[in-house]
């Protein structure tokens, strides 16, 4: 009865520990306003989350992020009002995460999920010069990739401003 007992707890604590979640440290968030590329196109916004930690990214549209999180609480479903869904949709519907081994993209299309991964091979390069940013004395840093230059400023490890 005994091993009984400690297997149930082993399972518990297996299960418990692969249910953890994204760990969030830092949170970003981004408002984005735009026009379609149509004539006589009105202005639109859109806000944007970035959710990260030491070994992990995390960036979504909000519309989107609060309509998932409906869904999982079982406050909102594929039968509710198309008027209630149209609250919880994108212009801009990718899901974007980055770990130290893989930049990945997701996003719906047609109620099935398409996923493109690659191998994070970004390089950032420290350049010796600092901006105050608020309180913050930041280190300039690029990296070039999809044959774009990107230019951050950053204090310590955490990315503070782009350009």
């Amino acid at each position: 009865m005994k091993i009984y007992y400690s297997l149930f707890f082993f399972f518990f604590i297996i299960i418990i520990k692969s249910q953890g979640g994204f760990n969030v440290l830092y949170e970003a968030d981004y408002k984005l306003v735009y026009k379609n590329q149509t004539k006589n196109a009105i202005i639109q916004d859109a806000a944007f989350a970035l959710l990260m930690n030491e070994k992990e990214s995390y960036y979504k549209n909000m519309n989107q992020y609060v309509g998932d999180s409906l869904r999982f609480e079982k406050k909102f479903h594929e039968n509710s009002p198309i008027e209630e869904q149209m609250k919880y949709t994108s212009d801009f519907p990718e899901n974007i995460g980055t770990t130290t081994g893989k930049i990945y993209v997701t996003f719906k299309t047609s109620n099935e999920y398409f996923k493109y991964e690659e191998t994070n091979t970004i390089n950032w390069q420290l350049i010796n010069e600092f901006k105050t940013i608020g309180k913050y004395k930041c280190q300039k840093a690029i990296t070039k990739k999809y044959g774009r230059t990107c230019l951050f400023y950053q204090r310590n490890t955490l990315f503070l401003w782009s350009i």
